[in-house]
């Protein structure tokens, strides 16, 4: 075997079989995450962001998307990006339909 043969073999390209477990997460994990990092609490995001407590609470525990007014908001209290979240969000969405609908994932 050759050099680039070498090369070729070692660094092969393992073909992509679907996500894997772990790598899809919900942007409220991510979210919170930031939270604990600059010590805001969910109380006080609620209360600069202008959003429901409850509302809140639900994203940050998986349960409520966030949309892009939600995302604009949370960006004008904390600073955190606004697209960030919403790309994080429509990963997460296209996660959730491709294991609902395995027929139409790549």
């Amino acid at each position: 075997m050759n050099n680039f043969e070498e090369f070729k073999e070692e660094y092969k390209v393992k073909a992509y079989k679907g996500p894997v477990p772990g790598d899809y997460f919900h942007p409220g994990e991510y979210l919170y995450d930031e939270l604990e990092a600059t010590g805001i609490t969910q109380k006080e995001l609620s209360i600069k962001a202008g959003l429901a407590y409850t509302m809140v609470n639900e994203i940050i525990k998986g349960k409520r998307s966030i949309t892009a007014l939600t995302a604009l908001k949370i960006q004008k209290a904390i600073g955190f990006p606004a697209a960030v979240l919403l790309r994080l969000q429509n990963t997460y969405d296209l996660y959730l339909v491709q294991k609902e609908h395995p027929e139409l994932a790549l």
